[in-house]
């Protein structure tokens, strides 16, 4: 019954309707203190698990309280992924928990957040880490996540989503880190955008030439020389190859990083 009226309001005069707003309410108010606070807490999440709610919640009913807010059709949808079963709230009713959530509940939100951000990364959700990280600007966390998948998500073709990673870290931090650079700079070059590219491998080999890592300097290099064969300047290109690079050492790129993240990014 509720869920008809919602979809009637919601055709009718929209999700921002004072009615619904009521209706919205009514629903919540009914269900238990211990239920609302369910709902509250794990509405920042777009999609769950019961594993992943236990975890964020420190419980272990995650599994039986997901069941039954199913059962019971409260706005809430299953997703068909392997054998751990996955759910997510109908997206105007998320967002009424998200906005009662921060309006009541605001200190509650950001350690949300980060134990969301740091349950999502342990389990190879990468990708949807990063957003949290960036929404709450945990930028060194951030940077540190997109550093572990930039080189996949480029292979994959997914170049405005490494851009967009990127270019939401502060400046001064993509600055001091030529990994960043290097992958921003591919990215231009890329889509055609050569004079952006050839500023940010210039940019990526100073920091290379600073920390010492030739391998990265030389890396930046042969991505550098793709930019000038690009423009047609092709003995250029070969002079900048062939020019002196001394012997690659393979250390680290100027960012705190672990090895695992390297990958193909340089250093």
């Amino acid at each position: 019954m509720w869920k008809g009226l919602f979809e009637d309001i919601i055709r009718v005069q929209g999700s921002d309707s004072k009615v619904y707003d009521y209706l919205v309410n009514e629903v919540f108010n009914l269900q238990l203190a211990a239920l609302q606070i369910f709902l509250l807490s794990t509405s920042i999440q777009e999609e769950m698990s019961p594993l992943l709610c236990d975890e964020l919640l420190t419980v272990s009913s995650s599994r039986k309280t997901l069941k039954q807010l199913e059962d019971t059709n409260l706005f809430i949808s299953r997703l068909e992924r392997g054998e751990e079963r996955w759910y997510r709230y109908h997206h105007l009713f998320r967002e009424f928990l998200l906005t009662k959530l921060q309006e009541e509940h605001p200190e509650q939100v950001r350690p949300l957040q980060q134990r969301a951000a740091e349950l999502l990364r342990e389990s190879g959700a990468v990708e949807q880490a990063i957003e949290y990280y960036l929404t709450i600007e945990d930028y060194d966390s951030a940077m540190q996540a997109v550093l572990e998948i930039a080189q996949e998500t480029y292979d994959a073709g997914r170049l405005a989503t490494v851009a967009r990673w990127i270019d939401a870290l502060p400046s001064n931090m993509v600055d001091r880190c030529p990994r960043l650079l290097w992958s921003r700079a591919k990215v231009h070059l890329e889509i055609g955008e050569l004079e952006q590219a050839t500023a940010l491998f210039d940019r990526a080999y100073a920091e290379f030439a600073r920390s010492g890592n030739r391998l990265g300097q030389a890396r930046t290099l042969v991505e550098k020389s793709a930019v000038l064969r690009f423009q047609g300047q092709f003995r250029e290109a070969i002079s900048l190859v062939q020019g002196p690079r001394g012997r690659t050492d393979g250390r680290d790129a100027g960012c705190c990083l672990r090895p695992s993240a390297d990958r193909h990014l340089p250093g």
